[in-house]
């Protein structure tokens, strides 16, 4: 935080330098009209920097159908054993203080929340966690206020502390609006806490910066589903559309004809049926064999899909598997595969699940969709969230599906071919009513897939 010499200073116009680039950043945000910076740093600056970000007529965000999940962030915490232990033993611990603190420490013993259990139950769990955290908290006061805690670990600890006692504020006034769930009932070695929503909180969090606010996305699907999300007044929020794109139709189909297997779970296999993986295989090579000297990119949705994948390319489609690339969950070394990908040269095809949304690659000229990218309904929140609004869960998928989309072509002078070839499709199109949700720019592609592959099979 800055001092009141510090912020007499910064207002007059002298330069101040910091050992942090983003401190130096907001001290210039504090005295300039206009600034651009991005949606999680501005938030945490709002709720814990000092000074506040003082409100600006105009708020205009990007990108802004991550919005929501971003200001959740905020609010819900996962706490792992592992980390409960570095907190109050630190990184120097022996072993045996280790699991000595894990005994002392262990979670409350209940039940993951879920969408069928009492209120009843779920009030006595709430109390149980919130004395259990209060107990947390106090240990790591105690830990600052004798100055126990190294310089590195003093900033995760005030971080944890922080998030607690917000977590603890929302859970005392509002206890029926969070999910709370372990990540194995037998161990319990991680739980976490979830808003249902944040539609209450959302201007106190980041809204309240701007009088006024842009919201600008490719992706928001449904206005009203946004609007309910972040507690914005109907009667106070106008939509505008741009239904056109200038990317050209014929430049970015999207085909929905290839049929891979049928991608969801099977209980006597405890996942996707060995067969249906073979049948999206052998559809990736079909396809991947028209595409002999272009790049491509596999989307699977999930890990245990891509190393079941992998396998069975490896095993009936050779020629494929080796043109195949993937990496692993380290950021660096992601990373690196990333960045060699992204070179021109070569036919390589990158399989990943991290490629999903956010990732640009303009020599791709090809993009698989093995899976729809639904929510988990293992999920308590979603659970609830879909009980509430089958609306808001198909809206999800559809964004996803868009966002999977948009890897295919980044400018209006590329070009990229969509596949989707979940079995499941046309049934989950025609079904849920899908096409009410589409933008027409994905209608569009939509029919000049259609043309693509009719003119493919009278050929």
């Amino acid at each position: 935080a800055y001092s009141q010499e510090d912020l007499e200073s910064i207002l007059n116009g002298e330069k101040l330098e910091t050992q942090c680039g983003y401190y130096d950043s907001y001290a210039q945000a504090l005295k300039n009209r206009w600034f651009v910076g991005n949606t999680t740093f501005l938030t945490a600056m709002h709720l814990y920097g000092r000074p506040n970000l003082p409100p600006r007529p105009l708020l205009v965000v990007d990108e802004a159908h991550t919005l929501v999940s971003q200001l959740e962030s905020f609010y819900d915490l996962r706490l792992s054993m592992r980390r409960l232990v570095r907190l109050l033993a630190g990184s120097e611990s022996t072993k045996k203080q280790k699991t000595a603190l894990k005994e002392q420490w262990a979670f409350p013993e209940i039940k993951s929340m879920k969408p069928d259990t009492p209120m009843e139950t779920r009030h006595k769990d709430i109390i149980q966690l919130l004395l259990y955290l209060r107990k947390i908290v106090g240990a790591i006061e105690s830990k600052m206020e004798g100055n126990t805690y190294t310089k590195e670990e003093l900033g995760d600890a005030k971080d944890f502390h922080t998030r607690c006692l917000l977590l603890m504020g929302e859970l005392q006034r509002n206890w029926k609006g969070w999910v709370y769930q372990y990540d194995d009932d037998e161990t319990r070695s991680v739980i976490r806490f979830e808003p249902l929503s944040i539609a209450e909180q959302a201007k106190e969090l980041f809204l309240e910066l701007g009088h006024q606010r842009i919201f600008m996305s490719g992706t928001i699907i449904s206005p009203d589903i946004f609007i309910e999300e972040l507690g914005l007044k109907p009667t106070k929020t106008i939509v505008i559309r741009v239904s056109n794109s200038s990317f050209p139709a014929k430049s970015r189909p999207l085909l929905t004809g290839v049929k891979g297997g049928l991608m969801i779970f099977d209980k006597k296999f405890n996942g996707v049926r060995p067969t249906d993986i073979d049948k999206a295989a052998d559809a990736i090579a079909r396809i991947a064999k028209n595409y002999p000297k272009q790049k491509g990119l596999i989307l699977p949705y999930t890990d245990t899909i891509e190393s079941l994948l992998v396998n069975s390319l490896m095993d009936n489609h050779p020629e494929i598997a080796t043109r195949l690339l993937q990496h692993t969950k380290n950021p660096h070394e992601r990373e690196e595969v990333l960045s060699g990908f992204n070179q021109e040269a070569g036919s390589g095809i990158l399989m990943s699940t991290y490629a999903n949304q956010g990732y640009d690659n303009e020599h791709i000229h090809f993009v698989i969709i093995v899976k729809l990218p639904f929510l988990s309904l293992a999920d308590t929140k979603v659970r609830l969230r879909m009980k509430q609004s089958e609306v808001w869960y198909q809206t999800y998928t559809v964004r996803l599906l868009l966002q999977m989309y948009g890897r295919a072509m980044r400018s209006k002078d590329d070009w990229g071919h969509v596949y989707v070839i979940d079995a499941h499709y046309d049934h989950w199109f025609r079904t849920r009513n899908i096409n009410r949700l589409l933008p027409p720019y994905i209608q569009e592609a939509i029919n000049i897939g259609k043309k693509v592959a009719s003119n493919t099979e009278n050929a």
